[in-house]
């Protein structure tokens, strides 16, 4: 007898469906007239463009089963010295804080925790002791994404993270976005394409390569 393995093909199922999803950014004509169709034409493709420039489309996948595993996705925009496009780097719904204002995220703050040798190599700025038992052997990488400033903090903790030893800020990124560069979305708000959607817009929105009035960093 053949036993089916329900849990196995779910996951496949699942995985096959996020492939096969490709969600298009559609923008409403401003008229009826030939121009207005073209300038719509022309909107949508370059923010597709800023989508698969900014290595958005590689995260697609992993955007969907975060939906369908939490219920939520999160997505990050940034931008970085490697390109002039907006970049995407997706957020685990399990470890973001988000308080809201009416429907809208107010602010985030997104909490990871990471070996503290993978620590020293990713941060070598922070000096990140690798040796002694006097602190944890993780540390914490805290990121509030707010509307005008990104800043993010490490923490070494003892004790098995109740007592906090040293908070060193790592970076800080002021901003002109005017608002928070982060796409937020709940299952029970939008269904699964919506949050690529708003991660697209608020790239077109404020995409400008390397613009000094744009874009500060302090660091």
């Amino acid at each position: 007898p053949v036993v089916e393995n329900k849990f196995k093909n779910a996951i496949h199922d699942m995985s096959r469906l996020s492939a096969e999803a490709r969600p298009l950014p559609v923008f409403m004509k401003k008229g009826d007239s030939d121009k207005e169709s073209r300038k719509a034409l022309v909107r949508a493709s370059i923010v597709d463009t800023i989508w698969e420039m900014g290595y958005g489309s590689e995260i697609e996948e992993t955007l969907y089963m975060d939906v369908l595993g939490t219920g939520a996705m999160a997505c990050a925009l940034y931008y970085n010295d490697d390109s002039e496009y907006t970049q995407f780097m997706r957020l685990d719904p399990r470890y973001c804080f988000p308080t809201f204002k009416g429907n809208r995220v107010n602010d985030l703050l997104y909490v990871e925790t990471m070996d503290r040798k993978v620590a020293a190599l990713m941060y070598p700025n922070m000096n990140i002791t690798t040796e002694g038992k006097s602190r944890d052997n993780d540390v914490t990488i805290a990121t509030l994404y707010d509307k005008e400033v990104v800043a993010q903090t490490l923490l070494e903790t003892s004790g098995g993270g109740k007592k906090v030893q040293a908070a060193n800020k790592i970076s800080t990124w002021v901003h002109a976005l005017k608002c928070v560069p982060v796409a937020l979305v709940r299952l029970h708000v939008r269904l699964l394409h919506q949050p690529v959607r708003v991660a697209r817009r608020l790239a077109l929105r404020e995409h400008s390569p390397r613009r000094a009035d744009r874009v500060h960093r302090n660091r």
